[in-house]
């Protein structure tokens, strides 16, 4: 229950940035689906979304470039086509 209620004011709070780190996957079935279209709207109406993750489909389906980092070294920075 503090997960679900720390999502609920994170998420109610609009910033122009926001940092995630992989995405919410705690919770029952119908949690994952109500934070997963809440989260949607959130990151919509965000300007900058720096996300670190290591799924390809949330790379695709959220970002719009995508910049690889080895030991804190960037590897790779390309523009990623058919974002959003």
């Amino acid at each position: 229950m503090l997960l679900r209620l720390a999502f609920a004011v994170v998420t109610s709070m609009q910033r122009d940035i926001v940092l995630m780190d992989e995405w919410l996957s705690v919770g029952d079935a119908e949690f994952k689906v109500h934070a997963a279209a809440r989260l949607r709207e959130f990151v919509d109406r965000t300007a900058i979304l720096i996300l670190a993750t290591h799924s390809m489909n949330r790379q695709r389906k959220f970002c719009n470039r995508k910049i690889e980092l080895n030991h804190g070294r960037i590897v790779n920075d390309e523009q990623i086509a058919g974002s959003q």
